[in-house]
């Protein structure tokens, strides 16, 4: 793996097009604040395949609301889900 990274103020635009699915297991919690707010958090487990063709280099590979499939293979990709819901009357 090369470590030696160069970084410079080029910039490349990108562009998405077409769906990615990917399946993922959540769980989380509800906790209600008050009488309007209620509080979501929890965690999201997504098992994306390892493929070249989303954001990032070739080594982190990234899609948005799923993450990357070069993560570390035992752990993987996790990330938190955090949420504030406010109930209008």
């Amino acid at each position: 793996m090369d470590t030696n990274y160069q970084f410079t103020d080029e910039y490349t635009s990108l562009s998405s097009q077409g769906v990615a699915v990917n399946p993922a297991i959540s769980f989380g919690f509800t906790r209600r604040i008050s009488q309007n707010f209620t509080l979501d958090w929890g965690l999201q487990k997504a098992f994306v395949a390892q493929k070249n063709d989303g954001f990032g280099t070739s080594l982190r590979n990234y899609y948005p609301g799923a993450g990357s499939g070069q993560s570390d293979p035992f752990i993987g990709y996790f990330q938190g889900i955090l949420a504030l819901k406010y109930r209008f009357h």
